[in-house]
């Protein structure tokens, strides 16, 4: 579920997202839905950032793409696997963890320091 929110957010900033790019890192804008203030081949007012200042120019814009199960049928098998896989390993680490009996050697310890 997270990740279907997360997929909706980065769609509805997608214009901002697509900025971020430029710059090799994501910027987390004041206002992350100005870009759909901006009509098409309008510019933006200045937006600062931790990065420095910015001024944005809407080239235009894209309707939404709709795929087909089929489209997306082997991405879908494959992030499920994924994620079956990290739960699978959080568990076994958890269990570990749980059965595992540690010692502190302090004297060990000290002299690493």
């Amino acid at each position: 579920m997270l990740r279907l929110v997360r997929r909706a957010l980065l769609w509805a900033v997608g214009a901002v997202a697509a900025f971020t790019l430029l710059f090799g890192a994501l910027i987390v804008w004041p206002d992350p839905l100005f870009a759909f203030s901006l009509g098409s081949g309008k510019i933006s007012g200045v937006v600062a950032s931790p990065y420095g200042y910015h001024v944005f120019k809407l080239l235009g814009r894209r309707g939404a793409k709709t795929r087909s199960f089929k489209e997306v049928q082997a991405e879908a098998e494959r992030r499920a696997t994924a994620e079956k896989r990290a739960q699978a390993e959080r568990q076994l680490l958890d269990q570990l963890r749980s059965s595992a009996e540690v010692k502190i050697n302090d004297a060990a310890l000290t002299q690493v320091h």
